[in-house]
C-alpha cells in the first residue's frame, strides 16, 4: 500500500508517498508482469486481518442480491435465467459463509491496474504502490474481479478474449493462492449484476467494462 508519511489529526490531512500519476499498471507493457503484481498484492492483503469497523463484504453481497432479484425476470440482452440463478446462488452462499466464519482479511475492493502506481523518481524506496481501497472484510477471491474487467484491449488483441480472461484469472489465482472456483463464481455473479445494471438502468448504455462483464457472466 501507499505509505502514510505524516498525519494531522486536527485537519485530517494526510501526507503520503510521492507517486507518479503517469505510471500505473494499466500502461505496463508486460501484462503478465502487471498481473503478477496484482496477484502479489491480493496475497499480501489476504494476510492482514480486517481492522475493526471495516464493513463486512456480506452486506455488499446482500445489496447486490437485492438488485438482481427484480431484474431476473426482465429481458436483458445476452443474459439467461441460469446466469441470474447462478449469480444469486453464489451471492447467497458466500454471504452466509462470511457471516458464519471469520475473522476475515481485508479486501481492497477495487484492485485494478490503474490503482497501482509507481513511486516518483528519486524516492528512497522505489516500487509499486496500491492506492484507493474500498475496504471490506471477506474472502480475498473478490479482489480478482476489478483486474479482470480492465485491460480488455489486451484480451481482444489475442483473438480469443474469453480464453485470455480465463488465463488471466488462472494467473491471479495461482499467484495469490486463491480458490479458483470461488474466484470464478464471484466474477460471474458480479458480472451479471453489472451487465444487467448497465443495460437496464444506466442512462447511457455504453460502458467500457460491458464487454468483459458479458464474457464473465456466462462462467457457470
Amino acid at each position: 500500500m501507499v505509505e502514510l508519511v505524516r498525519h494531522d489529526p486536527e485537519t485530517g490531512a494526510l501526507l503520503l508517498d510521492a507517486l507518479d500519476a503517469g505510471r500505473d499498471l494499466e500502461a505496463e507493457p508486460d501484462l503478465d508482469a502487471a498481473t503478477e503484481l496484482i496477484g502479489g498484492a491480493i496475497a499480501r492483503f489476504a494476510t492482514v486481518p480486517a481492522p475493526a469497523g471495516v464493513p463486512s463484504l456480506a452486506d455488499e453481497l446482500r445489496r447486490i442480491t437485492s438488485h438482481l432479484l427484480p431484474r431476473r425476470d426482465l429481458a436483458v440482452d445476452g443474459l439467461t435465467r441460469p446466469d441470474f440463478d447462478a449469480a444469486l446462488d453464489t451471492l447467497t452462499s458466500v454471504a452466509a459463509d462470511i457471516d458464519a466464519h471469520g475473522p476475515w482479511p481485508a479486501v481492497h475492493g477495487d484492485l485494478h491496474y490503474c490503482n497501482v502506481l509507481h513511486t516518483r523518481a528519486g524516492e528512497p524506496d522505489p516500487g509499486w504502490r496500491v492506492i484507493d481501497p474500498l475496504p471490506s472484510a471477506g474472502p480475498a477471491e473478490l479482489d480478482v474481479i476489478a483486474a479482470m474487467r480492465n485491460r480488455w484491449h489486451d484480451a481482444l488483441a489475442t483473438g480469443d478474449p474469453e480464453r485470455a480472461l480465463r488465463r488471466r484469472l488462472d494467473q491471479l489465482v495461482d499467484v495469490a493462492g486463491l480458490d479458483g472456483s470461488l474466484a470464478r463464481d464471484l466474477c460471474q455473479a458480479v458480472a451479471v449484476d453489472n451487465v444487467s445494471w448497465i443495460l437496464l438502468e444506466k442512462p447511457v448504455k455504453q460502458d467500457q467494462f460491458l464487454a468483459p462483464y458479458r464474457v464473465m457472466a456466462s462462467w457457470h
